[in-house]
């Protein structure tokens, strides 16, 4: 740091000076929740809280503010190892459970955590979750028209129906809404990590015998229990 003074003998002098920063609470493996889980599954997530001081920390309070999401609070009594991280006593397990009930997507947030130390007596802590489907489809919707002198265009579009965990799997049936309408076709009976399903609307159906816009949906059936 340059300081300038009006000293004719010292116009200008340069201070050196050396900062050390302590954190007050240590977190292990990092200072936030990551939690990937399926639909209608239940998962955990695990950090470990140590004063930077080094002395006993007491966690009073540890808050979600989500239903789906809940904590638990472990004061470490003895020297232990869980998943790769070394605790002794006087620190604090911090677990993060994410109820089955949890709907599909994802949601983050902050917990806010009290705990005794008079310099982090309250303090937020960020969750990131995501919830994803065993099976889910891409697009998650198509669109169809007809135009009546255009041909095929517009008339048929494909869904990927793709398996998120390990392992085949096979559509034992697929039910349309609106048979009179439009079909539904898979590419190939075998099992698969992903198929592909034609949506087509039926022959000879002319926007006159539509009439209208109407909204459908096909019901995929798999082996998947």
């Amino acid at each position: 740091m340059t300081v300038t003074t009006d000293a004719e003998d010292a116009p200008s002098i340069t201070l050196r000076f050396t900062v050390r920063s302590e954190a007050t609470i240590l977190f292990q493996p990092g200072p936030q929740f990551v939690v990937y889980a399926f639909e209608g599954e239940a998962a955990q997530s695990r950090l470990l809280l140590r004063r930077g001081d080094g002395e006993r920390l007491l966690v009073h309070s540890a808050e979600t503010g989500n239903e789906h999401l809940k904590t638990v609070i472990e004061p470490v009594l003895t020297r232990e190892s869980r998943d790769g991280i070394d605790a002794r006593p006087g620190d604090v397990w911090l677990d993060l459970f994410l109820s089955p009930e949890a709907p599909r997507g994802t949601l983050s947030g902050r917990i806010q955590v009290t705990t005794d130390h008079p310099q982090a007596a309250s303090f937020g802590l960020q969750y990131l979750v995501r919830v994803r489907s065993v099976v889910e489809t891409q697009p998650e919707g198509v669109r169809l028209w007809i135009l009546g002198n255009r041909g095929d265009e517009g008339t048929s579009a494909w869904v990927h129906v793709i398996h998120n965990q390990p392992g085949d799997f096979k559509i034992t049936s697929l039910d349309v809404s609106h048979p009179e309408l439009f079909s539904a076709s898979t590419l190939s009976n075998e099992a698969a990590a992903k198929h592909a399903v034609r949506v087509k609307v039926v022959e000879g159906l002319t926007p006159e015998i539509l009439g209208s816009t109407i909204e459908a949906w096909i019901e995929i059936t798999t082996d998947i229990p």
